[in-house]
């Protein structure tokens, strides 16, 4: 999240005259709260889940932590979230590869199962 704020941040230096500067300005603002405000709650509130606790790591770009974590914890994320780790590339679908295995549908209906890039390589 915060490198969207940030390439928000920069269009908006570099042309601060464009047509969408305007809308532009009211996503970085949005996005910004909203970092704000999960920052906040991962770093105060003691009664987040550890489910609730990943999501907002990775919500927020701490991908590396969020996935710390999830082992760690044992987690299985929605769907979506496999679908993100997936196409970010710390999920891969190869036999070779050990440790947990995660089930992902792509939205296209195609079922995958996931494991750690990283893993057994």
């Amino acid at each position: 999240m915060f490198g969207a704020i940030d390439t928000f941040d920069e269009f908006l230096e570099v042309y601060p005259e464009h047509e969408l500067a305007a809308e532009a300005e009211d996503i970085r603002n949005t996005a910004r709260g909203e970092a704000t405000s999960l920052n906040f709650a991962l770093e105060t509130d003691e009664t987040l889940s550890p489910t609730k606790r990943f999501e907002t790591m990775f919500r927020l770009g701490y991908h590396q932590d969020a996935v710390d974590y999830m082992l760690n914890r044992n987690l299985t994320p929605e769907n979506a979230y496999l679908l993100d780790m997936y196409q970010i590339g710390y999920l891969c679908e190869d036999d070779e590869l050990t440790g947990p295995a995660y089930d992902m549908t792509e939205p296209d209906g195609t079922a995958r199962e996931l494991h750690f890039c990283e893993f057994g390589k």
